[in-house]
């Protein structure tokens, strides 16, 4: 679900999180064919391999407790 995409045609950039746990990639390939400005970030608890769909990040990691959304946020270097 994406709400309001029609704002993604008026910007030059757009930056898009996604969570999930399943390996079905038609949304990350309907964004990019739609939308090919857009940076897409997918959040998945199983190592998955999205290349040149997203960039893809582990949200499970045994050694440290899950982290928030702001604190991700602010190690990518991204902006609210």
């Amino acid at each position: 679900w994406l709400c309001d995409a029609y704002r993604l045609n008026d910007s030059q950039s757009c930056l898009i999180y996604r969570w999930t746990g399943n390996k079905d990639f038609s949304f990350e390939e309907e964004i990019r064919r739609s939308f090919p400005h857009c940076e897409i970030h997918l959040f998945h608890p199983e190592l998955v391999d999205c290349t040149n769909l997203c960039t893809f990040h582990s949200i499970v990691n045994d050694t440290k407790p899950r982290k928030m959304l702001w604190t991700m946020i602010k190690e990518l270097n991204h902006r609210e």
